[in-house]
């Protein structure tokens, strides 16, 4: 008997500046593609840019190193955006006169993978598990708590494991694709 082992890195920012079809189309030019060359390629091109999700990406990328992964490791598995509230203010102007300054913003929500994990599903980590609208990989929303409303990253074991349980061959197939053990 076996036992599948699968990690994800979920990045989300509940109102990120950016148009919904701009983030959608950032997060399919970069599905698939190593997180730092992704960041890369929303930042410089080549063709259309999103330094929205590029700095998005720069923040999971800091994350990851911060918890011990080697960020050359991990891919842009999956994402998702959706529209959000949108930011309005008021601008004021010369002689007492105003006007409104309106900033569309979405949710962005970025799964990232191990590349050698990624690699294995076949690039649809997803697909076994039905999806429900706005959701990223089953992921729950949580509305209360320390943080609510600020961006997260949850990592998912998929099953429910301890260390224990790794043999010394999973500590070192682990290590090569990007786990610190």
């Amino acid at each position: 008997m076996s036992t599948t082992l699968a990690a994800e890195w979920h990045v989300d920012e509940p109102q990120l500046r950016v148009t919904e079809g701009d983030a959608r189309a950032a997060l399919r030019a970069v599905t698939g593609r190593p997180v730092v060359s992704a960041r890369a390629r929303l930042r410089f091109g080549p063709g259309r840019t999103c330094e929205a999700v590029a700095r998005l990406l720069d923040r999971a990328i800091v994350q990851a190193e911060n918890a011990g992964l080697d960020p050359q490791m991990l891919v842009v598995a999956d994402g998702s955006a959706r529209a959000a509230e949108d930011i309005i203010r008021v601008r004021r102007k010369a002689h007492g006169i105003a006007d409104w300054i309106h900033s569309p913003t979405c949710r962005v929500r970025i799964v990232l993978r191990p590349a050698g994990l990624y690699a294995t599903s076949g690039g649809r980590a997803a697909a076994a598990r039905p999806r429900r609208p706005g959701r990223v990989s089953g992921q729950r929303p949580r509305g209360t708590g320390r943080g609510a409303g600020h961006r997260r990253v949850d990592w998912r074991w998929i099953p429910a494991w301890r260390p224990a349980d790794i043999t010394d061959s999973g500590r070192e197939q682990l290590r090569a694709i990007g786990f610190t053990i």
